[in-house]
């Protein structure tokens, strides 16, 4: 499964708060944790919607992936989920506003504004054997 993609400075706070785990919670990692759980999930999504798996193909040459349907609903799922996380680092964004240093000011938009592209890019595929789209 690919990640997604991320600005160097959110993926430099992803990085940091995923290798020191002993440290206090602080704003950055709070967000970074919420980014992380966004771009999992989004990146899991591209992969239902490309047709990846693991194990793409069994011993008897049958391929391993669900049916279609199934790889829908978790398409839907996994849009909703990441939408409810981006709207919560949305309203974070707006209710620390004049409140945050320029760092996590800059880490919260970068976070907001790629993770919204990466949902709309994904949103407007097509479904798992449909022509409608994801989202």
């Amino acid at each position: 499964m690919r990640p997604v993609e991320h600005g160097a400075y959110v993926s430099l706070h992803l990085e940091n708060a995923m290798t020191d785990a002993s440290s206090p919670v602080d704003f950055a990692g709070f967000v970074s944790g919420l980014v992380a759980s966004a771009a999992t999930i989004l990146a899991e999504v591209e992969s239902l919607l490309r047709g990846d798996t693991d194990d793409a193909v069994s011993g008897e040459g049958e391929s391993a992936l669900p049916p279609a349907e199934q790889r829908a609903e978790a398409v839907q799922g996994g849009l909703l989920t990441a939408r409810h996380l981006i709207d919560t680092l949305a309203m974070l964004q707006e209710k620390t506003k004049g409140n945050l240093t320029p760092q996590e000011g800059e880490l919260v938009q970068t976070a907001v504004t790629e993770l919204r592209i990466s949902y709309v890019r994904l949103a407007d595929r097509p479904m798992p054997g449909q022509g409608e789209r994801a989202g």
